[in-house]
Parts: C-alpha cells; structure tokens; sequence
C-alpha cells in the first residue's frame, strides 16, 4: 500500500518492493510485509535522530565557519551557541557534536553546490558536502548494523565480501533501475571492497569494509553520477554515440583519447583536479591512453575494446579515478606529484594483506609480499614464481622506484581481476 502510494508520484518504486522488504525486516525489525505500530515508531525514531542530526551539522557549520574556510586540517571545532541548538537534549548535543568534529577533521573531500569534489594537497570544505556525509554516514551506520558483524577489537560493525554481496543483491531493484548492477558480481562486489579498503583517505586495507571507508565511497559514487552525465553530454559532441533506442554506446578509442580534453577544457575541472591536470598534461599521450585503458580493465564490467563505453561504464571509469586520485594524494606526502620510493615503501602495509592474498603466499612466503608489489608497480604485472626469485634475490635489481597514476592504475587492476 505504501508502494502504491509513492509510485503514484515516482513512476517505478514498486519495483524496490524487494529492498525495501529487507531494510524492513533487517532495520525496523518485525515482519517484513507490515508495519505495526511498534514499527512505526521505531521508524519515527530512526528518522528523527537523522533530522536532529543535520540540524546540529547545520548550526555547527555556520558557527565554526571561519574556522572550516581554512585549506589546511584541523583538530578540533567548536560546539554552536546553546540557543542555537536548545531544542536537543545534552545526550544528543554530545553525539551529533562528536560525529561533526569526525568530519570536520578526519574527512578530506567535500562535494561543493555543483556536485564536485577537490582533489587537490589542500582542503576545501563545503556545508552541504559535510551534510552530505552525515547523512551518508546515518545510512550505513544503520546498514552495517543490520548486514555486518561486530568487531570487538576495532569496537565497530564491519562488513566482510559475504555480507557485502547481502547488501548489494538486498539492493538489486534499486541498482538496476539506476543502471549501476553489473552482470559480473564477483568483479562488482570485489571492486567496490579493494576501491574503499585501498584506494580512498580512509583506507585501513585490512580486508572489510567499515562505515567511514563506505561514507567516503558513497560520496565518491554520489559525486561519479553527477559527472558522468555532465561528461557524457560533453562527450557526445565530439564521438560518435552508436547506441541505439537513446542508449549510451561511444567508441573506446574516441574516449580515450578525449577524456581529459574534456574534463579540462569542456568541463573546467582543472581547479578541481589539479595534481591530475598536471599529469594529464604533462605526460605523453600513448601513457595517458595506457593508464585510461588499465583504470577501464577492473573497472568496466566487460573490458573489451570492441565494446563501446555505455553509461554504467563511465560511471565506474569516473569513480575509479576518483579513487586513484584520493590514494595517490594520501600517498603524495611530499606533495610533488609523484609516489617516490620511500612513500611508497611506507604505503605498502596498505596492500600487503591483498598481495598476500593476490599472490596466494602461504606464511612462510609471506617475506617476499613487498617483492611482488614492487615488481607489479615497476613491470607493471604479476611476477611468475621464477620472475619473483630472481628479482628478490639480485642485488642488482633496482628496487627503490618511484611511482606514477599508470603504476597505481596498474596494481588495482591487478588487484581486482585476479
């Protein structure tokens, strides 16, 4: 009855019927086709907690607003004037102030009022952005805790690949009519846990998927949608759209070679992209093609060059090098746009547990775990077993490397697809 009522305003919403079953049974709790009244005030509960929650986040911004325009971190913020949030309780004051110092302080990317984000060294903070992640957060807060196990150690829900591929088939009705479900699971599920596990600022890469690792990916996806229709647009001009019935279906090549043009030329993203418009600038063309092509190979559901590019592609192309983007930044300390061989080295302890896992070690080969990795970002490839003995060994071999985008976009590729 509640279905019927919303499809009557948004054409399609029975079809969630599904999830919603579940987000029923598994959050709210009861039996999944009803609500009792209990039920509808555990709904009004749950509701009210994420309105009070952005009121706080609301008044809060404005009052420390000086403090957020700043470009470099902070360690703390202060709580709004009491009579600014005198309709909550002291319990209530206490948490919503704790979750926006979090984001305040431990969050990097902000979406602005156009739907972009800055990767660049510095911050820049945006209200609706921090918003944003609050009420991304809320979600998944509540999610993992209805789909994902308790962890004593850490003292937080986590979600495991298992329990990851629950939420994601939970959530086939609405993927689907958003044209995000892939035809390939594994490589679905597999690469939205390595994309938030590795490849963000909230990246801890032991293997599960936390709720700041999965707030970070939300507005990560929130903000790849936005662009990829603006993209698209913009890329239609220039390459020949050979889908048919107003599908989307452009040829790789004409992509490729067009991408970055169009990200800051037709689109104006440079000031949004900085340390990314300086590699796409300063780089030859056959690499910017070559690590375009690496970023497509895990992330497209069917890399294929014949295959023309349709949207779901581009939305997964765009968020991956977002991901890119956020993990060469947090490994960048020296800010010169290049992971030279000592950032490198201390960012391994990120990877080590998926080389280990990508490369099958056992613990007694575990040792040769940073080997691997620097061998797939030098040769850009996995090393077969003599290859890793003779690079491990030889003395001779150079392993203090630096690394670039094409190096990075090498190892998630590597990473997602064996």
């Amino acid at each position: 009855e509640i279905l019927e009522i919303a499809d009557y305003f948004y054409k399609g919403a029975r079809e969630f019927l599904p999830t919603l079953k579940s987000i029923k049974s598994r959050i709210i709790k009861g039996y999944p086709n009803s609500f009792s009244v209990k039920d509808i005030i555990h709904s009004l509960d749950i509701f009210e907690d994420f309105y009070a929650q952005q009121y706080y986040f609301d008044k809060a911004y404005d009052h420390n607003e000086a403090l957020l325009a700043s470009k470099t971190p902070i360690k703390s913020v202060q709580r709004p004037n009491q009579s600014d949030v005198n309709l909550l309780s002291k319990p209530q004051l206490s948490l919503y102030h704790k979750k926006f110092t979090h984001f305040a302080t431990d969050f990097r990317y902000f979406r602005d009022n156009n739907g972009n984000s800055f990767y660049g060294h510095h911050y820049r903070r945006h209200k609706n952005g921090l918003k944003e992640l609050g009420l991304i957060n809320w979600f998944f807060q509540h999610l993992f805790k209805a789909f994902g196990s308790w962890d004593k150690k850490d003292q937080q829900y986590l979600v495991n690949r298992e329990e990851l591929e629950q939420i994601l088939l939970s959530f086939k009705p609405i993927l689907e009519y958003f044209d995000l479900w892939t035809g390939d699971f594994d490589n679905f599920a597999n690469n939205i846990l390595l994309l938030s596990d590795l490849f963000q600022h909230q990246s801890d890469g032991d293997g599960a998927l936390n709720v700041k690792e999965a707030t970070e990916y939300g507005s990560m996806v929130f903000n790849a949608i936005s662009l990829t229709d603006r993209f698209i647009k913009e890329l239609d001009k220039i390459c020949d759209n050979q889908g048919i019935d107003g599908k989307i279906a452009y040829p790789v090549n004409c992509h490729r070679q067009n991408i970055f043009h169009i990200y800051f030329n037709r689109l104006n993203l440079r000031k949004d992209y900085p340390l990314l418009y300086t590699y796409a600038t300063t780089s030859s063309p056959q690499e910017i093609i070559n690590f375009v092509q690496n970023v497509e190979g895990f992330a497209r559901n069917i890399p294929n060059n014949e295959i023309p590019m349709n949207r779901k592609d581009f939305v997964l192309l765009i968020g991956a090098l977002k991901n890119i983007e956020s993990a060469f930044i947090r490994m960048d300390v020296n800010h010169n746009n290049v992971i030279d061989p000592d950032e490198l080295n201390n960012a391994f302890h990120l990877f080590r547990d998926s080389i280990i896992k990508l490369a099958g070690l056992d613990e007694s080969e575990q040792k040769y775990a940073h080997s691997i990795f620097i061998y797939l970002v030098k040769y850009l490839e996995v090393p077969s077993k003599s290859e890793l003995m003779r690079f491990h060994y030889n003395p001779f071999e150079e392993k203090e490397i630096p690394a670039y985008r094409l190096n990075i976009g090498a190892v998630l590729y590597y990473l997602v697809k064996q």
